[in-house]
Formats: structure tokens, C-alpha cells, sequence
């Protein structure tokens, strides 16, 4: 699985104005879908189906971060740490 992404800025913007930047991702040379940024937020247009999300940047905020949240993982103990509240648990 082999993933591409494309992008086109307009020519001479130094700032994002009217014009959206877009971005193609590709896996395996098929188009996955197409994100558009633009001064009021952005849209991801899905290849597979017709629709359009779209989310202004504090939609956008809010979704980012607590996708973040929920793929916290805790971190792994290490053995000693594992056989030390395996220790405690059978003195209970």
C-alpha cells in the first residue's frame, strides 16, 4: 500500500485568499479523495462517495483534538514495574 498526495497552491498567493489550496491523496494510484483548505475551513471530498465534509477551523479544533484523546494509549510498563504491581495485588 503505497500512498501519494498531490496539492496545487495558486500561483503568486503569499496568503490564503479566495482561492482554496488543494490537496489529492492517492493509494496505490487510485484517488482516495480531495482536501480543501480555504479561509473558512476545509472539505474533504471522498472519492468513494458523493458527499462533502466540511468543518470551519473550530469544528475542526475540536474533532483533531479529541480524535488525539481517544488514540492516547497508556504507555507500556516495563517488567519490573509489571512484576512490582503484580507483587502488591497478591499481598492484598
Amino acid at each position: 500500500m503505497s500512498h501519494e498526495v498531490e496539492f496545487k497552491i495558486p500561483a503568486h498567493t503569499v496568503e490564503l485568499g479566495g482561492r482554496d489550496v488543494v490537496f489529492k491523496a492517492y493509494d496505490d494510484g487510485r484517488l482516495i479523495g480531495t482536501l480543501m483548505i480555504s479561509l473558512g475551513g476545509i472539505e474533504w471530498r471522498s472519492a468513494k462517495h458523493q458527499y462533502v465534509a466540511t468543518a470551519d477551523w473550530d469544528r475542526f479544533d475540536d474533532v483533531a483534538t479529541r480524535s488525539l484523546r481517544e488514540q492516547k494509549k497508556p504507555t507500556p510498563r516495563t517488567r519490573r514495574q509489571r512484576r512490582k504491581a503484580s507483587t502488591r495485588r497478591r499481598k492484598r
